[in-house]
């Protein structure tokens, strides 16, 4: 029986496997289905952060024992520029190495946890382990409207070499969202020649470009590519955007569209158990023992003196680990 499970090794995991006393670490059982850093660097790797090198470096270092580290992966880049997520990736496997030869580390997919009278069976199809605690951190789905069209995955076309053998530049083609992985996907498409290209934006204006590079909003290389459409600089590739409140124009575009690709952000993977009665319910925030954190289980906590940290990017989720994680060990 291990003192705590970790499912899912990318940044979430990473940081919370970080974020354990030392003495736990043996005690730990760590499972990732494919790769350390997971779906970052399994499906976009190839994509730009919203977030400067100087900001990684700085949430980087909030974790103590990475304080003095130095980050050779990303000298390449100025201070102020965005790394590429691979790059990234490369530093938090660099990091985690120590740890994880300390914990007890399995590749495998998890296919079902039962609920036991002193914590979890953790089900793999190989094996099956026991755990007390399980940290979900397990990374998110990107979500659909689910429309009678193909639809592009959207790790795909946020991947330039991948999305030129999906599209043609002939293609009449709607992209959803026009966050930041949007305006990305926006980019990769002129870049392929593709001109009839119809984006959907809600809200009032297309494009949510912080003022300071800081805030909520477009940052970084996502802000250049907005402003760059938003003056029509693009020519001939320049997107038709749409607002989806015009259901007459949506509709009619969505009709002759060949395809669709959605960037209009996460929501979390379907986890089920079987409970001590044996049946079979939904994990969600009121299952015992079971705690999440990260873009797929978003936690936000509420600090004794009233200060909110937001599960949000790596600088939030090592935050809220910071703050939650010395707090469910001692229940």
């Amino acid at each position: 029986m291990f003192a705590q499970a970790i499912v899912g090794l990318g940044p979430a995991g990473i940081f919370t496997l970080a974020t354990l006393p030392e003495d736990q670490l043996a005690n730990t059982l760590v499972i990732e289905r494919s790769v350390v850093s997971g779906d970052l660097s399994s499906h976009y790797s190839s994509v730009i952060a919203n977030i400067s090198k100087a900001d990684f470096v700085n949430a980087f270092k909030l974790i103590p024992k990475w304080s003095n580290q130095t980050f050779p992966e990303i000298d390449a880049y100025e201070e102020t520029h965005p790394p590429k997520l691979a790059d990234i990736c490369k530093v938090l496997r660099r990091l985690v190495t120590p740890d994880i030869s300390k914990a007890h580390y399995h590749t495998a997919e998890v296919s079902n946890f039962i609920q036991t009278d002193n914590g979890w069976t953790i089900v793999t199809a190989t094996q099956t382990y026991q755990a007390k605690k399980v940290f979900l951190c397990t990374g998110a789905n990107p979500k659909t409207l689910d429309l009678p069209l193909p639809a592009i995955p959207l790790s795909i076309a946020l991947t330039p070499s991948q999305l030129a053998n999906t599209v043609s530049p002939k293609d009449t083609i709607v992209l959803f969202g026009t966050s930041h992985s949007g305006t990305l996907v926006l980019r990769n498409l002129k870049d392929l020649g593709c001109e009839k290209v119809y984006a959907v934006y809600k809200g009032k204006t297309p494009f949510d470009i912080s003022p300071d590079g800081k805030g909520e909003g477009l940052k970084m290389e996502a802000a250049t590519i907005a402003r760059e459409i938003s003056a029509n600089a693009w020519g001939p590739f320049t997107p038709t955007l749409i607002s989806y409140n015009d259901f007459a124009t949506l509709y009619r575009t969505l009709t002759k569209a060949q395809t669709v690709i959605y960037a209009i952000g996460f929501e979390a993977r379907p986890f089920t158990y079987i409970s001590r009665d044996g049946k079979t319910l939904t994990i969600d925030g009121n299952t015992p023992n079971i705690y999440g954190f990260g873009i797929g289980r978003p936690r936000p906590y509420t600090a004794p003196d009233g200060k909110q940290y937001p599960d949000i990017g790596f600088g939030g989720f090592i935050k809220t680990i910071q703050l939650e994680l010395p707090i469910i060990l001692s229940l």
